[in-house]
């Protein structure tokens, strides 16, 4: 991605960094927002804009504890620009003045027009339009209860619920003991249930939104890994379950998540969504990486953006730097650029 301004100076981040540490930002905690100041290409979207979407693996990839801890680091900086709800006040986007306007209007998926823009504001995930259901979909993915087979995805109706007939009530007879059957079907009615989804399901959803810092559909994602991984199974190996009806069964799982087993058991969910998270975000890394550093258009001791054209090399001390445009191809694997000059030295 082109920079908005490349030719900011070395005197400009010096002074940047001093008014940060005068409010009281650590140094780890600098080089962390420089990296973000800079630009951390892989995790902008077309905008040039760091959307909420990324939020969690930008997190990861700067090893902030919390999602909430990264928006209060910028907010204190005071250097990032941010996009927020008009209606809820949520943090939506921030991004790097190197990469983006201030002053140009954003439009958001959402309302179409353009979104509120501020300095940083406290971070209150929330989506009101998909608060009852927990199949929400996100701009990568979508999120939903699996049916009996782990292999694939289920197909969803245009609400974004599983469908009678892709989540059956009786499970797979051909694969599924009938205790498994049961377990499935107490948690698809609970599911096809607004009152119990919203007495169980949603107040879960909430509550890992706020403890994990995470987006909604993410939220939604610990849910499904907590009911197929953890829920079902342990109702599937109790033999009194299939006895009880189902207000029984309800009574059972309600009493069942406020346990010191039913905390372990959300625990070990929660654990499950963040490796499973990493992982991806590790992925999501490494091939954008790959991508970068394959492409050797003006020497082969520098790579250059295939989208934007802008050239960069890696250096132990400085990181990425950025070549500018009109510089002399680099003529070897030691070669510094100096901003001064605006030559190579060697």
């Amino acid at each position: 991605m082109q920079q908005n301004d490349p030719s900011m100076s070395v005197a400009g981040l010096k002074k940047m960094m001093h008014i940060w540490k005068s409010r009281n930002i650590t140094d780890s905690t600098t080089t962390k927002l420089l990296e973000l100041y800079l630009g951390l290409t892989a995790y902008m979207n077309s905008q040039k804009i760091y959307p909420q979407e990324n939020f969690y693996e930008i997190r990861n990839s700067l090893r902030f504890s919390t999602t909430q801890a990264l928006i209060e680091a910028m907010k204190r900086s005071q250097a990032f620009p941010f996009v927020t709800d008009p209606e809820t006040g949520a943090v939506k986007a921030f991004w790097s003045p190197l990469y983006h306007e201030t002053n140009s209007e954003i439009h958001t998926e959402k309302d179409n027009g353009p979104a509120s823009q501020t300095f940083a504001q406290t971070f209150v995930p929330t989506d009101n339009n998909n608060i009852n259901n927990i199949y929400t979909n996100s701009t990568n993915e979508r999120t939903s209860f699996r049916s009996s087979s782990p292999e694939k995805d289920s197909p969803k109706d245009d609400s974004g619920n599983l469908s009678e007939e892709n989540f059956p009530r009786q499970g797979n007879s051909t694969t599924d003991t009938l205790p498994t059957i049961a377990a499935k079907e107490f948690f698809h009615r609970i599911n096809t249930s607004k009152e119990e989804k919203a007495g169980i399901l949603i107040p879960l959803i909430d509550r890992f939104q706020q403890q994990e810092g995470i987006d909604r559909p993410q939220a939604c994602r610990i849910v499904v890994c907590l009911v197929n991984e953890k829920l079902i199974p342990y109702f599937t190996a109790q033999v009194k379950f299939r006895k009880l009806n189902h207000t029984g069964r309800l009574a059972w799982l309600a009493n069942l998540l406020k346990s010191a087993h039913g905390q372990n058991l959300i625990a070990q969910a929660i654990q499950s969504h963040r490796t499973k998270r990493e992982q991806e975000a590790r992925e999501n890394c490494r091939k954008q990486c790959s991508e970068l550093r394959s492409f050797h258009p003006v020497s082969p001791h520098e790579w250059s953006d295939r989208e934007s054209g802008s050239r960069f090399y890696d250096d132990a001390t400085e990181g990425t730097v950025l070549i500018p445009a009109e510089a002399a191809p680099r003529p070897s694997e030691k070669a510094v650029w100096n901003v001064l000059s605006h030559l190579w030295n060697e």
